[in-house]
């Protein structure tokens, strides 16, 4: 793998110079692992050590996907090359790549590659070579789009409804299909309270518009073993099959592969060679459905991602938070919960403690975006103490009324569903402390 080179970057907040490490050549053959940092904004990267603000280090980029025979050079618009600059550096990063190339692997067209000028040029040439289409990436921001407005209303019922009525047709499979892979996305790196508000948005969505046309499979227990999974999906038709890798999409990991690979040569082995060829075929069609999903997800991230870098890069990122409140999705939050957990990884704990405070911050601006009521639920459901809880119910007096009993007792009810038990009490016992207040005025 060609290495990252040290490239002098000035920060845009406090002015300071410094030098950031820049990957300038990716071979997904080689490293993998890069285009999904480029796909979900964590590759060129880097944090000031004046001020630690983060900010996105836009230099040209060669990018090689030999799989796909596609062959990209970035060229950042505002750096202003003149031509003859841009064609001497796209044929020095082209020679680079190709000297680094076992002799048999070297290709005509890597000398020759396409030309973009930005950004969101270089991710959709990508995204395309993966089978992402344009529409496509327009339909899946038009469901994010619905998404992140669904979700700002998920807890004002009369907003919803009228939302659902508006937009009845988009909520359809697909819909329902894409809550449950960001479900599992939330769930996979650590983001319980995500997972569990598109629960809640999904289930109320079902009780508005009927569900989906066809009932979702249910998710893959940890119970059920790889080979069980493997016997029960032998049969399954495609489309099904599709919608339960959807569901499941962590489920099916390489552990999962190389068990269904074994199944596969063992019974070939045994001179079965019916069912090593319906295994064949099964490992075949499941990843197909992992592709598939996997493209649908990436240009959902994309699309957090390419929002997560303008805020960094903003010279005021509460102003950004706030221009950008109502883009602020679930996509966005895992995109942002993902960067944290890569910092702490990588044992970069100052951008990780960064990050985490600004997932407060953007919690804290969502919460003021709802009623007061449901503010004034989060902000009990917060507090340990008794007495503490019955001084924020002293002074909002006026909002103490047997509708917030009940929308505690919901959350109850919704966290016993999820196995968060210690939620669910505490919910309980805050609504009987409600309820409590209300027999004392009566």
């Amino acid at each position: 793998m060609i290495p990252p080179q040290p490239v002098p970057v000035r920060c845009p907040r406090c002015q300071t110079p410094f030098e950031a490490p820049v990957q300038s050549i990716i071979n997904v053959k080689e490293a993998p692992g890069l285009k999904d940092d480029l796909l979900v904004g964590r590759l060129n990267v880097a944090t000031c050590p004046a001020c630690g603000a983060r900010l996105r280090v836009s230099s040209p980029l060669f990018y090689y996907d030999p799989a796909k025979e596609l062959a990209v050079a970035f060229m950042p618009l505002e750096m202003g090359l003149p031509q003859a600059d841009q064609d001497h550096l796209i044929g020095s990063m082209a020679n680079a790549l190709t000297e680094s190339l076992p002799a048999e692997e070297r290709r005509f067209y890597i000398l020759n590659p396409k030309v973009v000028l930005s950004q969101q040029g270089l991710l959709e040439t990508i995204l395309e070579a993966d089978g992402v289409t344009r529409e496509m990436l327009e339909a899946q921001a038009n469901r994010a789009r619905l998404l992140g407005e669904l979700l700002d209303n998920v807890d004002d019922e009369a907003t919803l409804a009228r939302l659902v009525e508006a937009d009845k047709d988009s909520i359809d499979y697909e819909f329902y299909l894409m809550i449950a892979g960001l479900m599992e996305n939330a769930q996979e790196i650590g983001a319980p309270d995500e997972a569990a508000r598109l629960a809640v948005l999904r289930d109320r969505l079902i009780a508005l518009t009927g569900g989906p046309s066809q009932p979702l499979p249910e998710p893959l227990t940890g119970e059920v073993s790889d080979e069980a999974v493997i016997q029960q999906l032998l049969d399954t038709d495609p489309q099904a099959l599709l919608t339960l890798v959807a569901v499941n999409r962590p489920r099916f990991d390489y552990v999962f592969f190389q068990t269904l690979t074994n199944q596969m040569e063992a019974t070939a082995a045994a001179g079965d060679a019916d069912k090593a060829a319906r295994l064949g075929k099964l490992r075949d069609d499941i990843l197909a459905a992992a592709d598939t999903v996997d493209r649908e997800m990436q240009a959902s991230l994309r699309q957090g991602a390419t929002l997560l870098q303008t805020i960094l890069s903003s010279d005021d990122p509460p102003a950004a938070i706030q221009q950008h409140l109502s883009e602020i999705n679930d996509a966005f939050l895992l995109v942002l919960s993902a960067n944290i957990q890569q910092a702490y990884e990588d044992g970069r704990n100052d951008v990780a403690q960064m990050l985490e405070g600004l997932y407060a911050y953007i919690l804290a601006r969502l919460e003021l975006e709802l009623p007061t009521e449901l503010q004034l639920v989060n902000r009990l459901l917060r507090l340990a103490e008794p007495a503490q809880r019955a001084e924020v119910l002293a002074a909002e007096a006026s909002y103490v009324t047997p509708a917030l009993a009940d929308a505690l007792e919901h959350v109850a009810t919704e966290a016993t569903e999820q196995s968060r038990a210690e939620l669910a009490q505490q919910a309980r016992t805050i609504a009987q402390e409600v309820r409590a207040r209300l027999a004392e005025g009566a």
